[in-house]
């Protein structure tokens, strides 16, 4: 038997909705950032989050083509920066595996003429 899923609209800086999230579990208490929805509901993207009546309004704030492109700029930043970390990680594995084919090495050499260091 699947579990229910809980959906969220996820809101900006605004209270404009910019998203939603599925969860298999309820957040409680739910972040300031989201709001819980009772059902999946597409419409409510772009629309102003009204915290004092606790509804959305009609409204429909679609953002500029500068927004979304700074978005995704911020987005590829994130993603650059955590690519560069793991490419890092990988040379220093590189370097440590580097060294241990080195000493490796050695010893089979050694082993081979006949005697270790």
């Amino acid at each position: 038997m699947s579990r229910p899923l809980y959906y969220y609209a996820k809101l900006n800086e605004n209270d404009i909705c910019y998203g939603f999230e599925s969860l298999g579990k309820k957040l409680n208490p739910c972040p300031s950032n989201m709001v819980y929805l009772p059902d999946y509901n597409e419409t409510y993207l772009w629309k102003k989050y009204d915290r004092e009546l606790k509804a959305f309004g009609q409204e429909t704030y679609e953002p500029s083509i500068d927004a979304e492109l700074q978005e995704k700029i911020e987005e590829l930043e994130t993603e650059n920066s955590q690519l560069k970390e793991q490419v890092m990680e990988l040379n220093n594995t590189i370097n440590i595996l580097n060294g241990s084919i080195l000493e490796l090495t050695q010893l089979i050499a050694s082993l081979q003429s006949g005697g270790v260091e």
